[in-house]
């Protein structure tokens, strides 16, 4: 017989204060690893992303997709462990669900979910193919000033390959370019 609630639990209670007890990430995970079939989609991936912080990820769309799927707690990694928001995954997958929206082409309303992830984490797998009124809206939620009484907004943002984001992107970001061959020689790391 097997405990999964038990194991969960002790999952959960173990990363209660991981990485340490005074990490405020919006974002951090280790050695992340997501595979489809026999597919390595990315492995060994650190990440650190700090409230606020806008972050690039550039890479296959299954990549892309994956990662950011599994941060914001609609999906699982393959291993690996993560904490978004201050709750563990996959445990508190719900709670991160609540304050993590995925903005995609078909979002049936973009100002919505762009609100809902207000003071939260907003993913957005596929920057280069949101219509033009999603891109507008996005882009007027991305230059809105920092309101230093609110918990800021972290922004987690895809792109393909040789994307150029500058023009979709106000001020200051991070890049993190998903390789498979590249994640596996150097680690994957990004801080």
């Amino acid at each position: 017989m097997i405990d999964v609630e038990g194991e969960a639990l002790a999952h959960q209670t173990k990363l209660a204060a991981w990485p340490s007890s005074d990490d405020a990430s919006a974002i951090h995970a280790e050695r992340l690893l997501a595979a489809s079939g026999d597919r390595v989609l990315f492995s060994n991936l650190d990440i650190s992303v700090d409230p606020g912080e806008l972050l690039v990820i550039e890479g296959d769309r299954s990549a892309r997709l994956a990662l950011m799927f599994g941060l914001s707690g609609r999906a699982r990694f393959s291993d690996g462990e993560a904490k978004v928001l201050g709750h563990v995954l996959p445990e508190e997958g719900s709670l991160v669900r609540t304050r993590a929206p995925l903005l995609l082409a078909t979002t049936a309303d973009p100002a919505g979910e762009l609100d809902c992830g207000k003071g939260g984490i907003v993913f957005v797998p596929a920057l280069d193919e949101l219509p033009r009124a999603v891109l507008s809206a996005l882009s007027e939620a991305l230059a809105v000033p920092i309101d230093k009484d609110a918990p800021p907004t972290t922004w987690v943002l895809g792109v393909g390959p040789g994307t150029d984001p500058e023009s979709y992107l106000p001020g200051d970001y991070r890049v993190l370019r998903l390789s498979p061959q590249l994640a596996a020689l150097a680690g994957g790391v990004v801080r």
